[in-house]
């Protein structure tokens, strides 16, 4: 397909990869929002900081169009809106399961998952690369992730993988690997868990990290000379919104089905009150316009999916777990 990673100097010993989620993205699409989080951290932080993306649309497309997965996806939505219904109502039930249709196909296509997989991990290898062209030791950079919604999901198997494939050289001990942060904004990774596991065979499970007898948890590597886990990130952090439902939250309810918390994870549950979304049939009516018309969708600036005010308003914060 003829994808390369990303690769740059580094200003300082900084760098940042940004993981998409829903929507329709190539290079240069989140330009605007490279801006927003370089304009919200300010000038004294953010010119220090090597940014990179990793789009991976092109393989989405791939396994859209040449696998028929509408029936099995149609079956993953029909218990996505049972579930929400019984947390809120049949009509938000049915939204909320429209809107996450997106976030769920992944799960069925093993192949494509795991090449959006092995692209982060690429990346990934490229930016400690970069980084150690540009004069920082491996053991002196700090390398954060922020991932939106479905990409959490590819973030988190990429993590899993990283921490136990010795081959990939990014364990967090022995090749002293270890990110800064990794932010989650919007995870959906306990949702698809619940749900893979209500479907079984219907799912290929094979490398399928978010279906671990251990539940959801943090990767880590035992260090051989203190016996301690070392954890993939020294910070794991997540961002939701309480009207967000690929978050785990229906209508300022949490739904622990579908809200992702492993253990030793920083949490953060936004008021979204600023939305002014006064009752769930406005929060119907937004998810639906979303949910058809995507960015292009008059609804955008009251998305409580959008990662644009996740790092705006916690710009402080994201400051200082990517220091």
């Amino acid at each position: 397909m003829g994808w390369k990673p990303q690769s740059q100097l580094w200003p300082k010993q900084t760098a940042v990869l940004f993981i998409h989620g829903i929507g329709t993205a190539k290079p240069g699409s989140y330009d605007p929002l490279l801006k927003l989080f370089a304009d919200s951290l300010g000038p004294a932080v953010a010119p220090g900081i090597a940014k990179y993306c990793v789009y991976y649309d092109d393989l989405n497309d791939w396994f859209q169009d040449k696998i028929g997965l509408a029936s099995q996806l149609s079956a993953l939505q029909g218990f996505v809106e049972q579930a929400a219904a019984r947390e809120t109502d049949p009509d938000l039930g049915a939204a909320i399961a429209a809107f996450l249709g997106d976030v769920l196909l992944p799960i069925l296509n093993e192949a494509a998952r795991l090449a959006v997989r092995d692209r982060i991990l690429a990346q990934i290898q490229q930016i400690r690369l970069d980084g150690h062209k540009s004069g920082v030791q491996f053991q002196n950079q700090k390398i954060s992730i922020i991932c939106h919604s479905m990409g959490c999901f590819h973030t988190y198997e990429a993590l899993h993988a990283a921490s136990a494939d010795p081959a990939l050289q990014l364990l967090p001990v022995s090749d002293l690997m270890q990110f800064r942060s990794v932010i989650f904004m919007a995870s959906p990774v306990q949702l698809i868990r619940t749900v893979a596991q209500e479907f079984g065979a219907l799912i290929p499970k094979g490398h399928l990290a978010a279906l671990s007898d251990q539940g959801v948890f943090r990767p880590s590597e035992t260090d051989v000379v203190t016996g301690n886990p070392g954890y993939c990130a020294r910070d794991w952090v997540s961002i939701a919104g309480d009207l967000d439902p690929v978050g785990g939250h229906f209508f300022k309810k949490r739904a622990p089905w579908a809200y992702m918390a492993p253990a030793g994870q920083t949490a953060i549950v936004e008021d979204q009150s600023f939305l002014d979304i006064k009752d769930k049939s406005d929060l119907i009516g937004i998810l639906a316009d979303i949910a058809v018309n995507g960015e292009s969708s008059a609804q955008i600036l009251r998305n409580p999916h959008s990662w644009d005010n996740y790092i705006a308003h916690h710009a402080a914060e994201i400051a200082g777990w990517i220091a």
